[in-house]
């Protein structure tokens, strides 16, 4: 997937979002590493772990059905450093080849909330 970065002014929140259709092979996490490819074509890696469950084994993120969205914050803080297309590779770290369940992984930006202080 690739994000095409036009404004890099303010930083602003890089989010991860997860859709996956119940029941997930009985995980409750998912472990992910992501790659970000900047434009100049300099990498950075970073490791991921998803919580789909609470200490309570309630499910995190909106329900509907069978269907979960979880939404993550990868970086509350992310400063685009020019303009251009930052393409993102998203693969699992799980013990199994196929991560049965999982419909849609999505990266978007956001921009940074207003703080009252």
């Amino acid at each position: 997937m690739v994000l095409d970065v036009t404004e890099n002014s303010e930083p602003c929140e890089l989010i991860l979002d997860v859709r996956y259709a119940l029941p997930l092979l009985g995980f409750d996490k998912i472990q992910l590493h992501i790659l970000e490819t900047q434009p100049t074509g300099v990498t950075i890696p970073r490791d991921v772990t998803i919580e789909l469950k609470d200490k309570e084994g309630d499910l995190i993120g909106d329900a509907s059905g069978d269907l979960v969205d979880v939404e993550r914050v990868l970086d509350s803080n992310k400063q685009y450093l020019r303009h251009g297309k930052y393409a993102y590779t998203i693969t699992h770290n799980m013990p199994t080849e196929i991560l049965g369940g999982v419909m849609e992984l999505r990266i978007r930006t956001m921009k940074k909330k207003e703080s009252n202080s």
